[in-house]
């Protein structure tokens, strides 16, 4: 028996704002200096018999500036099944109010912040080629004060109550920003295609400070 392993690393591509806005207005409203994105896709390796499989995704983002989630997208689709399952999200940041208290190379992933990703039921659809196929996604998790058939005693939490803080101008700060961890433990499984979106707000430290970027909910709630 092995475990099938498929580490994907991807770095945010920077997008700022193309609108001139002064430093004063974007204080007072929140507008962040403009987003990091990451769209990719790939495909996953299959499952032998008796083996299990596990797949890490890396994210580095922009760190010479203050990041936070505004949305994230992971989606499997495949003509047969997919198997992947059990999942989760680690950010490597703190609440606001100052830097690490140490450098955050020697953070280790136990000490990161997780969060479950909820696999929503692999529903059939049909392209316009009337291609039948399964099509899975999975969602920010926390834990839920009821049970459902499909999200177990978990219910879903969108991305922006989630905050991503990291320290400015570290340099030594790589693929350990943000990680997701995918485990398949069905043997048999067949290949499946990924889809990876992600958003970043991102703020300039001098932004990130204010009144008007601190004490918003949409943030920090």
């Amino acid at each position: 028996m092995a475990d099938v392993f498929l580490g994907k690393d991807f770095e945010a591509k920077t997008f700022p704002y193309m609108q001139a806005v002064d430093f004063a207005a974007t204080s007072y409203s929140g507008m962040p200096w403009g987003q990091a994105i990451v769209d990719e896709s790939w495909e996953s390796q299959a499952i032998g018999s008796g083996d299990t499989g596990t797949m890490n995704l890396d994210i580095q983002v922009p760190n010479n500036y203050v990041a936070l989630l505004r949305t994230f997208y992971l989606g499997a689709t495949d003509p047969s099944n997919i198997n992947w399952n059990s999942a989760v999200l680690g950010l490597a940041y703190q609440k606001p109010g100052g830097p690490y208290k140490r450098n955050i190379t020697d953070l280790p992933e136990s000490q990161y912040l997780w969060w479950d990703l909820i696999p929503g039921g692999a529903n059939e659809i049909r392209d316009r080629f009337a291609s039948l196929i399964n099509y899975k996604k999975w969602a920010i998790g926390v834990a839920g004060p009821y049970t459902t058939s499909s999200y177990s005693n978990y219910s879903v939490d969108t991305p922006t109550n989630v905050p991503l803080w990291l320290p400015p101008g570290e340099a030594t700060l790589k693929d350990r920003a943000l990680i997701v961890y995918l485990e398949n433990d069905t043997a048999g499984s067949s290949q499946n295609f990924f889809r990876l979106n992600i958003v970043f707000d991102l703020y300039t430290i001098e932004q990130a400070q204010t009144v008007g970027v601190m004490s918003s909910p949409r943030v920090f709630s």
